[in-house]
């Protein structure tokens, strides 16, 4: 539900979860995903469009429009832009902290994205993690696990 929102051109390969509550949602008990991560491939961008992609990342200091349609159970109650929260030579990371409401569940939540433009062997990924927040000061632990889950890809993926 929560990636029907990308274009068809965009193939998810990945949607993880914490194991407590992936056994919660397959016993009938789903309340939501406090933290998850999702791994897309797209259209391959060669060396030269990558430069350019991150370029037109920093103009915009990291504030890129969202063109994804926002699932339908969430409505969104405003954001705020983290910009460019990391960077190396084959990828860029970009946060936002977003306050949702659950109108079926009467509750607000803060979460905190990061999304990882990654290019790996001769791929184009997108990296989605999103984590619960407090507020905009609480994103040290959503950068960290976007950190780590990018090192693990690159280390799957280094033999």
């Amino acid at each position: 539900m929560l990636t029907q929102g990308y274009p068809p051109s965009v193939q998810t390969i990945g949607y993880f979860v914490p194991v407590e509550e992936w056994e919660r949602y397959q016993n009938g008990q789903h309340k939501g995903f406090s933290r998850y991560l999702i791994a897309q491939k797209g259209r391959t961008l060669s060396t030269e469009e990558f430069a350019d992609f991150k370029h037109y990342v920093h103009s915009k200091n990291g504030n890129i429009p969202d063109h994804t349609k926002l699932a339908s159970l969430l409505e969104s109650r405003g954001q705020a832009s983290l910009g460019i929260v990391d960077e190396t030579s084959d990828s860029i990371s970009i946060g936002t902290v977003v306050k949702l409401t659950e109108p079926a569940l009467k509750r607000d939540l803060q979460t905190a994205a990061i999304n990882v433009a990654l290019q790996i062997k001769g791929e184009s990924l997108s990296l989605y993690v999103y984590d619960g927040v407090k507020d905009t000061n609480d994103t040290d632990r959503v950068k960290e696990l976007a950190k780590r889950w990018v090192q693990c890809i690159r280390k799957q993926n280094s033999k």
